[in-house]
């Protein structure tokens, strides 16, 4: 790995919305990886008492869900454990079971839960995991939404947040309870990577596809985001590519699209049309394989989590961070 590093003057990580691996490259036939097994019955709870029944993966994964499907703690728990589990009894038996119970659905509509994508349905991610380095064993850094996950990219830890905080009550809680300013944002005790490259005089950027991104939530990247060469719209990647004007690191956050319900914007949310996220991929992976910085860059296409997909692997222990207090008790959305 350290051969690897010295090779790359330019990360860029592309980080889109809640699929599972088994999902997006469970049938894409790269050797070597745990994939699915066609015609292979999955146990599926489907009733509060625990029964549990022998599921097929489906081949029809939708483009757009209508639904969607619930990935807070309390899901994601239910998903691995099934609502009668515990800790020692993780099978991933509870996806069927989850989804229906959190959007108000039949068990037969649920099934959908497990469905997966064909190579020919996801051309791009498809293709490019073909050529390249696929990870099968990469998961997600917590059982749970978008906020703590994404937390953990940029700054190793979550500060012990484990759900979506309550969009009508950020500003409110997390600037007065927690005494600071909303302005200055989360804070964590070993900082971000981006104050980490600043220590070492390396230089990052944010390409965004809308106009707040999820980032800009950290703390000091406010005023950053409005009057800093650390921000920049999604729109001028290609350009800046094309000239040689790229950081040593690079994140990107797709477009959202509407904010209350995520459609219409290609972070391939699963209400959201999965295809626009494929161009998105598809757009900046041409943009650095077309320029000189090729050479000595790396491309990482990674999702915050599951998003409350069928996977049949069963996530492995982790350590704990060490600063789970900071947000301890933090509001969140009440199921």
């Amino acid at each position: 790995m350290s051969n690897f590093l010295g090779l790359v003057d330019h990360f860029v990580v592309l980080m889109l919305e809640n699929h599972s691996f088994d999902q997006m490259l469970g049938y894409s036939g790269i050797p070597g990886i745990d994939g699915l097994v066609d015609g292979q019955l999955y146990n599926q709870v489907v009733d509060t008492a625990g029964t549990m029944v022998g599921m097929p993966v489906r081949k029809d994964a939708p483009f757009v869900m209508a639904h969607d499907p619930g990935h807070e703690f309390m899901d994601v728990r239910n998903q691995l454990w099934g609502p009668q589990g515990g800790p020692d009894t993780m099978e991933n038996v509870g996806f069927v079971y989850s989804y229906a119970k959190s959007v108000g659905i039949s068990i037969e509509e649920a099934k959908v839960i497990m469905s997966a994508f064909t190579p020919d349905r996801l051309p791009v991610l498809t293709t490019l995991a073909k050529e390249f380095a696929v990870f099968d064993q990469w998961f997600s850094s917590m059982p749970g939404p978008t906020w703590p996950n994404r937390f953990f990219i940029h700054a190793a830890t979550s500060g012990g947040l484990i759900a979506s905080p309550d969009p009508t009550k950020i500003v409110d809680d997390f600037s007065v309870k927690y005494d600071r300013a909303c302005i200055d944002g989360f804070d964590f005790r070993g900082g971000t990577i981006y104050e980490a490259l600043e220590r070492q005089k390396k230089k990052w950027r944010i390409y965004h596809g809308d106009h707040m991104p999820q980032v800009s939530v950290l703390r000091g990247m406010i005023p950053r985001l409005l009057c800093s060469d650390g921000f920049r719209q999604m729109e001028e990647f290609a350009r800046d590519v094309e000239s040689g004007d790229l950081p040593e690191y690079t994140f990107i956050e797709p477009n959202y699209g509407n904010t209350q319900n995520f459609t219409g914007g290609n972070s391939q949310h699963p209400v959201g049309d999965i295809r626009d996220g494929e161009r998105l991929i598809k757009s900046v992976y041409e943009a650095l394989r077309g320029s000189k910085l090729w050479p000595k860059a790396a491309l990482v296409v990674l999702y915050d989590e599951h998003g409350g997909f069928f996977d049949h692997v069963k996530p492995p222990a982790t350590v704990p961070t060490g600063d789970d207090d900071i947000f301890n008790g933090s509001p969140v959305h009440s199921e």
